[in-house]
């Protein structure tokens, strides 16, 4: 890795990701609707007035969005944002409008 400015310290680390592929219908979800616990990752998503869990596989990542490798979502799916803790399946479910 070029050092012109040397900037970068001897015995340092860095992490990197290398892109080798970009899956343009990938289905991502706001980061704010995982609910992580113990390893297993969950969403819950709004179906007929009720919250319903769902196990999920992780792919990409970022600070805004997750990719959900698996299992296939319908297209279109409602994902709950907020207050998951107090989820269970069958949860009723209240939706809130969101002032803009």
């Amino acid at each position: 890795m070029p050092n012109e400015t040397g900037l970068l310290k001897h015995g340092g680390f860095a992490k990197a990701r290398i892109l080798i592929s970009q899956d343009e219908n990938a289905t991502t979800i706001p980061s704010a609707g995982l609910y992580s616990f113990a390893g297993i990752h969950k969403i819950f998503l709004l179906r007929d007035g009720t919250a319903h869990e769902i196990k999920v596989t992780l792919g990409e990542q970022s600070n805004d969005w997750v990719e959900i490798a698996s299992p296939p979502l319908p297209v279109d799916s409602v994902v709950i944002t907020s207050g998951q803790r107090q989820l269970s399946e069958g949860s009723p479910i209240s939706v809130r409008e969101f002032a803009q």
